[in-house]
């Protein structure tokens, strides 16, 4: 009997190992969002500065051109998306600035946990809005109806 005790502690042993690994490989990682969260909403508002610049240049290429030009539906589109962007990230700035920022049970971590994901994910929607307008074809050439006076050169 004392000879297959070793075989049974070793069956119970390394899968217990390998659940204990596993969980704290899983709280590590968890652990590592949470620590994060700074930089993560750096990150946001570094993307959210760059898409700001990106709007100001195609509202003033309107701006510019509003003569003889017009904004493509694609355009009128982004710029949609772009306003409806900048208030969720504002509100999660919010969220971060009201956060509970110490780690005393729980909720706290589960909380500071979530934000720090939807920040890097807000961030990547930023990134891939600002990768989906083309400036170059913003623009197109006003249709004027017959009849109508076109202004300027």
């Amino acid at each position: 009997m004392p000879s297959c005790l070793p075989n049974i502690a070793g069956g119970v042993i390394a899968p217990g190992f390998q659940a204990i690994k596993g969980a704290s490989t899983c709280l590590k990682d968890k652990y590592d969002k949470v620590k994060k969260i700074k930089q993560n909403l750096d990150k946001l508002e570094n993307e959210e500065r760059l898409v700001h610049a990106t709007k100001s240049d195609l509202e003033d290429a309107i701006a510019r051109n509003s003569i003889n030009m017009e904004p493509t539906e694609t355009a009128n589109t982004w710029l949609e998306l772009v306003k409806e962007k900048e208030r969720e990230v504002q509100e999660l700035k919010n969220k971060y600035l009201h956060i509970h920022k110490c780690l005393c049970g729980m909720w706290p971590f589960y909380k500071l946990m979530k934000l720090s994901e939807d920040l890097k994910e807000k961030t990547d929607e930023l990134k891939e809005l600002r990768d989906n307008i083309d400036l170059q074809n913003a623009l197109r050439e006003k249709q004027f109806e017959p009849g109508e006076i076109m202004l300027g050169g």
